[in-house]
């Protein structure tokens, strides 16, 4: 029998492990230390998967819509002969390549391969492409009128917007644990119960009281 509001099954002891955290902890009984290794190098995007998939989705469709006037986002990203005619700058071509290495591959990447180093690379490329993409803004904003092109369109706009949600969301899960994490960290909890100076110290910290020698 299982309890569904916190996957216990009928045996599991009140506070301990369930008997799905120590399935999963289970081929690691042999090597505490390659589970921490293991717990260390993967995340688990699956809650945020539907975000993540929409703005990646809406990231590559902004290179088919106008980034500012007759240029579209793909002419930006491979430097065409419409983006030079039209005197694209360095920002943009940064925020261009970014949005479609961070925003799209990288996020893919991650979703596939649930690594941290993945992730994490994901993130910061992201939070500085959504960077290079506001810059990109105030550039065609403030052109001289003097120079071929208008300002920002709303390809380019939408485009900032969807990198930023990523950049957003992936930082959620870089910061949340995955079940194996949690497995871990109950196994943890569960081994420090066993031993009786783990569980005075246990009380100190949850008293807030000066920890005391335990050999006194």
């Amino acid at each position: 029998m299982t309890d569904s509001s916190s996957g216990r099954k009928a045996g599991d002891s009140p506070g301990g492990l369930t008997t799905r955290q120590r399935e999963l902890l289970e081929p690691y009984a042999a090597d505490p230390r390659a589970a921490e290794r293991a717990a260390a190098g993967e995340v688990d995007p699956r809650a945020q998967f539907p975000v993540l998939a929409v703005a990646v989705v809406v990231l590559l469709v902004t290179f088919f819509l106008p980034h500012s006037g007759e240029v579209k986002g793909i002419d930006v990203l491979f430097n065409t002969r419409t983006a030079q005619d039209f005197l694209t700058t360095v920002p943009e071509r940064v925020y261009a390549w970014l949005a479609f290495g961070a925003g799209c591959l990288l996020t893919v990447g991650t979703l596939v391969s649930r690594s941290a180093v993945v992730a994490w690379v994901n993130w910061a490329l992201a939070g500085v492409g959504w960077w290079y993409g506001i810059f990109a803004i105030w550039m065609r904003q403030s052109r001289p009128p003097t120079e071929p092109g208008v300002g920002p369109s709303y390809g380019l706009i939408i485009g900032v917007i969807a990198l930023f949600v990523i950049f957003a969301t992936m930082f959620t899960v870089i910061l949340q644990r995955t079940s194996f994490q949690r497995a871990l960290a109950a196994l943890r909890r569960e081994d420090a119960d066993k031993d009786g100076e783990s569980q005075a110290r246990q009380q100190v910290l949850r008293a807030g009281l000066p920890e005391r020698d335990m050999s006194a």
